[in-house]
């Protein structure tokens, strides 16, 4: 499963490096990333963030449900009005270059990682 998941994702970089387009919709469309435990796949997002339905505010905003979801930031609703993988991708590379007041201090910069992480957070609803 893990060379699948590697192959998909080392497949999408060589069609951006390659073309210039963005292919990070397209890895979340062919990915099959099964995620057995959530909790597990969102222990680092946990210290700031609540995962479960009571959505209580932390330090960072609740996730559970988000995905797919409205845009909740007003300045960020014209670029990306839903908060989909690709945007989740983008974002969770590099959460300031999508958002400058944004007080995420954590980047995640492996891929699989970030597929883990949105493939959990499909599953909070």
């Amino acid at each position: 499963m893990k060379r699948v998941v590697a192959a998909v994702l080392l497949g999408a970089a060589l069609t951006f490096a390659a073309t210039g387009q963005s292919a990070s919709a397209k890895v979340y469309k062919k990915a099959k990333v099964e995620v057995v435990n959530p909790q597990k796949a969102l222990s680092a997002c946990m210290m700031c963030h609540d995962i479960t339905k009571a959505r209580t505010q932390k330090f960072g905003p609740p996730l559970y449900g988000i995905f797919n979801g409205k845009q909740p930031k007003a300045s960020l609703a014209g670029k990306y009005p839903r908060i989909t993988a690709a945007f989740l991708n983008k974002f969770l590379a590099n959460p300031k270059a999508v958002d400058p007041s944004s007080r995420m201090p954590i980047r995640v910069t492996d891929a699989k990682k970030r597929a883990q992480i949105i493939a959990a957070l499909s599953k909070l609803k």
